[in-house]
């Protein structure tokens, strides 16, 4: 029987703890993210288990990205605004539960500051199913005041 892609939020802790190298800063927020995601990227792809491969890690003018290959054989992948939605929640929960990991905490405050949002991208290994969801730079400061 395949697995909700709601189990994915399980894993949003790997994501973000492994992507936290403590850098000395540079001062420039832009530099120190541009910097932590590419020292995560050169590690990918990373088979985090449970039929999920995160291959990708990337900085864009609007977001760290963060791209989780899903075995289909294990996994239900199907994008609507109900699972998007799920995702979103869960994965703010999970976040306002853990805001205390000073890795998390520290990967937030420096997208807050660089001015960049979260996304988390999971795509179907055997079809084009893929689900998206984002967190504004509003959602993320608002996340760090709880």
């Amino acid at each position: 029987m395949k697995k909700s892609i709601i189990f994915l939020l399980a894993i949003v802790a790997l994501l973000f703890c492994s992507c936290s190298n403590k850098t000395q800063p540079v001062n420039d927020p832009v530099s120190d993210l541009e910097t932590e995601v590419k020292a995560y990227a050169a590690t990918l792809p990373d088979d985090i288990g449970e039929g999920l491969t995160i291959t990708d890690c990337l900085l864009t003018n609007r977001e760290v990205l963060y791209v989780c290959l899903v075995d289909e054989d294990n996994f239900e992948l199907e994008d609507g605004p109900e699972m998007r939605d799920a995702i979103k929640d869960g994965i703010a929960e999970w976040m306002e539960q853990e805001s205390e990991d000073s890795d998390l905490h520290e990967m937030i405050m420096l997208c807050v500051q660089a001015d960049r949002g979260i996304g988390f991208q999971y795509e179907g290994s055997r079809t084009d199913n893929t689900v998206a969801v984002h967190f504004t730079i509003d959602e993320l400061s608002y996340l760090l005041e709880e």
